[in-house]
């Protein structure tokens, strides 16, 4: 059988944004050409990231980048123009050599995720941030290393600036952060880092005022930048949803699933064990509280739950959890609706007059108005009768009642006289 050749797995390790000529004039600006070899993707240990991933973080340092030129033009008044933006998975050895340039070398340690993040910016944008931030213009390229005073300016630069739009473009997942190591011309090697371990670092080219390109590195591990990108991955989008620009109809054929839930509870295995048909839950919500209602996944309101039309229903009562919120007694909300409109109608009726018992033999002739039926003034004659032989009925009842009393009296009265001693 012939031999089959099996080809070495490889991935792209790199990759380069470039920017349309309405964001970076590529006709005035040639960057220099970057010959990338195709590596053996198991070359770089296990922690390499995929191309999915490795795409999804040059978006988040573009955007980074764009936000972060944006407020420098907004607070300090300083034009740019950002070229480029490229990602590399290589080691951390191959990062220490490229970075082999004048540059300002500063670390941001992530405590909560027990890393750090390498920051390399060129020491001519260094110079002309600080430079624009004390309200001065750059006189000569610099490639000295910066004073104690240079090193404090460009400090409260990047944590006002920099450290926000890093940590806002990763959407907020970084925890405490903690800037270290401010150092210049030459990069610092970090004694935390294996030399041979994977690295993945961004290239940033942007220029700012009238001075020529320079570079921004960021690098991570990449142990760190996958956690980094998997948290990051979890969180949802909090876009809202812009409801006024759909049309009517797409708008009114869209559906929100609705739940309620009356409470919850907590039961040991014992207990689930030694359950039967019949037996009753205890939950943690009492009967005059609101019920919890779910519309969607992210929208909660609260409210009273009932019956209608032979349904379980629930009435709104607050859009907002409030602690102070009681509720009446559970209810039908149909019945209760039917005795409201009941209650109306007996309000809207005029009260009628009461009438002394020798006027109510002449009051339905003095009621009499326009309008009233023969039959309707009857029955309210028979009515008039039954109440005042009801009224005869309870005053004999209580006449015989008192006779009663009186005899009894009279009887104890002679019983005592009889047993009285003689003489007195």
């Amino acid at each position: 059988m012939p031999e089959t050749q099996t080809k070495s797995e490889i991935l792209p390790h790199k990759k380069t944004l470039k920017l349309t000529p309405a964001i970076g004039d590529w006709t005035t600006y040639k960057p220099p050409k970057v010959y990338a070899k195709r590596i053996k993707s198991g070359l770089y240990g296990f922690d390499r990231l995929s191309e999915e991933r490795l795409h999804k973080a040059l978006l988040i340092h573009y955007n980074f980048t764009r936000d972060f030129l944006n407020l420098l033009h907004i607070n300090l008044m300083l034009g740019s123009d950002f070229y480029s933006v490229s990602g590399e998975q290589t080691n951390y050895l191959s990062f220490l050599r490229i970075a082999n340039y004048p540059l300002v070398d500063f670390k941001i340690q992530l405590p909560d995720w027990h890393g750090s993040i390498s920051i390399c910016i060129d020491l001519s944008l260094a110079n002309t941030i600080i430079n624009q931030s004390l309200g001065c213009r750059d006189l000569a390229i610099l490639s000295r290393k910066l004073t104690t005073v240079e090193e404090s300016i460009l400090e409260i630069t990047i944590k006002n600036y920099f450290l926000p739009m890093l940590t806002n473009a990763f959407k907020n997942i970084f925890g405490e952060t903690v800037l270290s190591s401010l150092n210049s011309p030459d990069v610092i090697t970090d004694s935390s880092v294996n030399p041979s371990s994977s690295f993945v670092h961004f290239n940033i080219e942007v220029s700012l005022a009238d001075n020529p390109p320079g570079k921004i590195q960021i690098g991570y591990t990449g142990n760190l930048l996958k956690s980094l990108l998997k948290k990051n991955e979890e969180l949802p989008d909090n876009k809202p949803i812009a409801l006024s620009k759909l049309p009517p109809a797409l708008l009114n054929s869209i559906t929100v699933p609705i739940s309620a839930t009356l409470g919850v509870t907590e039961l040991g295995t014992a207990d689930l064990r030694t359950m039967e048909e019949g037996d009753v839950v205890s939950l943690d919500n009492s009967l005059d509280s609101p019920v919890l209602i779910n519309l969607g996944e992210k929208i909660q309101i609260w409210g009273q739950p009932g019956k209608t039309e032979k349904k379980y229903a629930s009435r709104i009562v607050s859009f907002e959890k409030e602690e102070k919120i009681k509720l009446e007694a559970i209810a039908t909300l149909g019945e209760k609706e039917e005795s409201e409109e009941i209650a109306t109608e007996n309000l809207e009726e005029e009260p009628k007059e009461e009438y002394s018992k020798e006027q109510q033999k002449t009051a339905p002739e003095e009621t009499k108005t326009e309008g009233t039926s023969e039959e309707e003034l009857e029955e309210e004659t028979i009515d008039n009768e039954v109440e005042l032989a009801d009224e005869f009925a309870k005053e004999e009842l209580f006449e015989e009642e008192e006779e009663e009393e009186e005899e009894e009296e009279e009887v104890e009265v002679e019983e005592g006289e009889e047993n009285s001693p003689k003489g007195w």
